[in-house]
């Protein structure tokens, strides 16, 4: 089974993520985390309540393998990462493996980008999933359910379509989440493409 759980930032995925190791229990699971991620060495941790559990930190789709002989349940938090350190079709492969062993496996991760552009990794996963979750979090402009994000460089909203920012040393940068209607008023971009 390939179960799907994706939203925006600040949507509580860790913390559901990790509510959901809790369920699965006493089956054997494992948790992996892109290196990419800044995230406590081999721990994910919730934002929202510092709760935390033990996870292996990977830095390719092929690291996965070493850890899942006898695992039952994976989850993979920040998915749209781990595929980006690979070529997708490694990271499908993988899915693919796990099902035909008959391993269950919780994707977290987000659904879209600062531009509201769906990652390549949540497109192609998508019309496989089992099941889908979609969480939100309150929008930090004007509280409704949040579906976006939009992002700060250096103070400055960043809403070039074409953006290739590289952040350099020093910059500083900040994604407040936010609801339809406010990400189209800040950003001048239809929050649907």
């Amino acid at each position: 089974m390939l179960h799907l759980v994706i939203g925006t930032m600040k949507a509580s995925k860790s913390s559901t993520l990790i509510d959901y190791t809790n369920l699965v229990k006493p089956k054997k699971y494992t948790i992996f985390y892109p290196a990419c991620c800044n995230k406590k060495d081999g721990y994910v941790v919730s934002r929202d309540n510092n709760k935390q559990a033990k996870a292996v930190k990977v830095f390719e789709v092929k690291d996965m393998y070493n850890y899942i002989e006898d695992t039952e349940v994976i989850f993979l938090d920040e998915f749209q990462f781990l595929a980006g350190t690979t070529d997708l079709n490694d990271l499908m492969n993988f899915l693919e493996y796990c099902d035909k062993k008959d391993k269950t496996v919780y994707m977290f991760g987000l659904s879209l980008n600062y531009m509201s552009q769906a990652f390549d990794v949540t497109q192609r996963v998508l019309p496989y999933a089992d099941t889908i979750v979609v969480l939100t979090a309150n929008c930090d402009i004007c509280g409704e359910p949040a579906t976006r994000c939009i992002r700060y460089v250096n103070g400055e909203l960043d809403c070039n379509p074409n953006s290739k920012t590289l952040l350099m040393e020093g910059d500083t940068t900040e994604y407040k989440s936010v609801c339809k209607k406010c990400y189209r008023k800040l950003t001048g971009l239809n929050a649907i493409k």
